[in-house]
Order: structure tokens, then sequence, then C-alpha cells
């Protein structure tokens, strides 16, 4: 199984995802942001797509070239029926290329979050990592396998699963971005040290859940495909 997981220079630890997609046997390959280019016919060179997550946003205008070159390749990916785990960012990529709306969100989450199932037998309720100041809005055939005080945090689309939160991260990953966007803590009314503390209790339990639905992921992705537009006759 050949893996592209993309992100950010600097930023690309996929954590818990990695590690349970290499006990599967796969090939991760690593692909940044800042090179448009390397993400050109992608879709023909790989099994699965993990977009992780970013400090960008999806409407930012700094960053479009690189933001338009994977939405694209959402796209083109999605027609090639390859399965595409978006995790924050990277479910935002996915409502991007859907023509869902994302925008910055009244209650932006920083820390461990209570989010609620809509279907255990997908993703399992409890607390999980949050960091983010968008959402992305359901529309059309979109609906929300869960939600949070902050709105829906995952849907299935086709084979692609958009996830708001993320199940990948270790503590020295949330140590890393808390450390660094302190600010954005403050910013918020988030305590640095109760996420730390959080951290410690939460992530045991995390990591299993994230192997569940990594699990899950894959076995769901292999048994559907992508809608279909109808043909046109004529």
């Amino acid at each position: 199984m050949r893996v592209a997981v993309i992100a950010n220079q600097g930023d690309g630890d996929d954590g818990y995802v990695g590690e349970r997609l290499l006990d599967h046997g796969a090939d991760l390959r690593r692909y940044v942001r800042e090179e448009p280019c390397s993400l050109e016919d992608l879709e023909h060179q790989v099994d699965l797509l993990v977009l992780l997550g970013s400090d960008w946003s999806v409407y930012d205008e700094g960053f479009k070239e690189s933001i338009d070159a994977e939405r694209d390749l959402v796209v083109r990916a999605q027609a090639a029926d390859i399965p595409i785990l978006g995790i924050c960012f990277g479910g935002h990529q996915i409502s991007n290329a859907l023509g869902l709306e994302v925008s910055p969100s009244a209650v932006p989450e920083i820390g461990w979050k209570m989010i609620t199932s809509r279907d255990e037998s997908q993703i399992s309720s409890g607390p999980w990592f949050q960091y983010h100041f968008d959402r992305w809005n359901d529309a059309n055939d979109v609906s929300s396998l869960a939600i949070s005080g902050s709105g829906p945090q995952a849907y299935w689309y086709g084979r692609s699963l958009a996830l708001q939160f993320h199940p990948e991260v270790t503590f020295d990953t949330i140590a890393r971005w808390c450390d660094e966007g302190r600010d954005s803590l403050n910013r918020i009314g988030a305590d640095f040290d109760q996420i730390m503390d959080d951290s410690r209790t939460f992530l045991p339990q995390a990591r299993e859940r994230c192997i569940a639905l990594l699990d899950r992921f894959l076995a769901t992705s292999r048994a559907t495909r992508y809608p279909r537009a109808p043909e046109v006759e004529g």
C-alpha cells in the first residue's frame, strides 16, 4: 500500500496514524505543501492519500498556489477512486474540493474536547484532541458522523473521510503545537498546563481509538466507491 502523506514543511508528524499504517505494511511517502509541483499526477502513484493539518486556512490568498494544488489533487484522486483521509486542514481541503463552505469557527477549539459520534461503528465518542480555528458546513449529500460544541467533526464522501479533530497526535506533537501557539491559546482562554495534564491522561486511550478509527477507515474505504455523476444521454 503506497501512501502519500501531505503536510507543511517541518510539521509532518503523522504520529499514531502513520504508526498504524506501517503496521498494515504501508510504504509512506512524504510530500510538502510548499512544493505544489510535487503533487502533480500523485493520484496515479499511490493507493491512499493522508492530508495532515496546517496553520493555513483553505481561503488564505497568501498560499493560494499550494492550497489550489492540493485541492485539485483531491478532485483528481476522487475521480481516480483513491481513498483519502483528511485531518483538520486536510478535512477542510476535502470540503473545499466538494464545494462546501469553509469559514472561521465561532467556537475555535484547542485541547481535549468531547465529541459525540452518530455512528460508533465508525468513530468512537470521547475526548479527542482539537486545534482549529475554521470549520466546514454540511451541505448537499454530506452528513456529519460526529459533532462537538464547535460543529461538524467528521463525514464520509465515497472513499474520503474528513476529520476535524486530530487522532494522530502524540504527546510531543501536542507540546510543540501548544508551545509554539501560546498566543493562540491565550486568545481563546486555553491553558497550556491543563492541556499537557489532559494529554497525559487521555493519550493512551486516544491512541487505541486512533488505531480502531484507522482500521475502520481502511476497511470502509475498500468496501465503497465514490458517487458518480449520472451519464447524460444524447
